[in-house]
C-alpha cells in the first residue's frame, strides 16, 4: 500500500520546484515448507508459514531546470524511515536450531539525477542516476540507465 501528497511550484519559465510526503506498508508472505533430505544438504530447513512487515515514511524533493528550448536536469533526493518493521517467519535448520531474523528500524538517504533531451514535443529521451546511502541491508548503492518519456 502506498500514498503521496505533494506540492510542485513554477519559480520561472525554466526551473520548477516539488516536495512530497510518501508513506508505504509493505509485506511479503511466505508459504511454509520443508527441504527435502538429500546427502548433499547438510543443512536442511523447515520454514513455517509467516509474513514480513515494514512501514516506511519518506520526505523528499526536487529541483529541475530547462536548458535552452530542448535539454532539462533533474536534482532529488530524500531521507527514508522504516518503522514498525516485523518478522514473522521462522526457520529450523538442522545443526543450527531455530533461526529468527532480526529486522531493525532504520533510515536512508536516496538521491538521483536526470539529464533529459527533448526529441519532440512529447517525446524525451533520458539518462539519469539514482542511489542510496544508509545502513545494511539498504546500504550504499548507485545505478543509472536510459529512459524513453512520451506524453500526450
Amino acid at each position: 500500500m502506498y500514498g503521496r501528497a505533494g506540492w510542485i511550484s513554477r519559480l520561472s519559465p525554466r526551473d520548477e520546484v516539488a516536495a512530497s510526503v510518501e508513506v508505504w506498508q509493505l509485506w511479503q508472505r511466505v508459504a511454509g515448507y520443508t527441504d527435502p533430505t538429500v546427502a548433499f544438504n547438510p543443512f536442511d530447513a523447515t520454514i513455517a508459514t509467516g509474513t514480513d512487515r515494514t512501514n516506511l515514511v519518506k520526505v523528499g524533493g526536487q529541483w529541475t531546470h530547462l536548458f535552452g528550448s530542448s535539454v532539462e536536469a533533474n536534482i532529488n533526493g530524500g531521507y527514508v524511515q522504516s518503522f514498525a518493521t516485523h518478522s514473522g517467519i521462522v526457520a529450523t535448520v538442522t545443526g543450527d536450531g531455530t533461526v529468527v531474523p532480526t529486522i531493525g528500524n532504520q533510515g536512508w538517504f536516496e538521491y538521483g539525477g536526470r539529464l533529459g533531451f527533448r526529441i519532440t514535443k512529447g517525446w524525451v529521451a533520458d539518462l539519469f542516476v539514482n542511489g542510496t546511502a544508509g545502513p545494511q541491508p539498504v546500504g550504499n548503492t548507485i545505478h543509472g540507465g536510459v529512459g524513453l518519456r512520451v506524453s500526450y
